[in-house]
């Protein structure tokens, strides 16, 4: 987990005089799938866990994720709310889009078209958190991550003018989805946090992501 290895790299967070505390140790605010990379949230006390939880519950933490997906996306904004059905089977998790699921919304927005790869750059802000939830709406509208293992393939549209390797780009254990920026304007509790674009951004204009 992520706290096991904050252990190994980041001991100064463990020393034990901080985790013999009752205001002691690090916690898990939310989660990140795997092989998305960027922001994560961790508390130092469970009174900033507890306050934080609440204002993410409540919607007031806003989130933005770059994702790089397939094909040309045209330039106006839109949004997804399609609901988001979590089934367990066999051992087996899977999500979905489905009637019957759980009311979700993500807003996104072009800003950069790669020709050569033939993929575009979204800002990405889920209003919600369902599992898997921008992954699943952009795969919904056509576009989805474009080195997504579960989505990419799955997505019935047209094929892209320069098909990526799924399965090698898959390896390298990073999906094409970053959590980017963090940022809540309470007045007594706001911040904002954005995190180094990933190396997959490299193809874009880093200007259109100066937003």
């Amino acid at each position: 987990s992520v706290v096991e290895v904050l252990q190994v790299e980041r001991p100064e967070l463990f020393a034990s005089r901080v985790v013999t505390s009752r205001e002691g140790g690090l916690h898990v605010l939310h989660r990140l799938d795997l092989g998305v990379s960027g922001v994560l949230l961790l508390p130092r006390t469970p009174a900033a866990a507890t306050l934080y939880g609440g204002l993410l519950a409540a919607g007031q933490l806003r989130k933005v994720y770059l994702a790089r997906v397939a094909r040309a996306v045209p330039a106006e904004a839109f949004s997804e709310e399609s609901p988001i059905l979590t089934t367990s089977c066999s051992g087996q998790t899977t999500h979905s889009c489905d009637a019957s699921g759980k009311p979700s919304h993500t807003d996104f927005q072009a800003v950069a078209y790669d020709e050569t790869s033939d993929t575009s750059m979204l800002l990405c802000a889920p209003r919600t958190g369902r599992p898997h939830q921008i992954r699943l709406h952009l795969q919904r509208r056509g576009h989805p991550i474009a080195n997504d293992p579960i989505y990419a393939a799955r997505a019935a549209v047209q094929p892209m003018a320069r098909q990526p390797d799924v399965e090698a780009l898959a390896a390298e254990d990073v999906l094409w989805l970053h959590a980017w920026r963090y940022s809540c304007d309470d007045p007594q509790h706001g911040f904002r946090v954005q995190a180094p674009l990933p190396t997959w951004a490299a193809p874009f204009s880093l200007d259109a992501l100066s937003l």
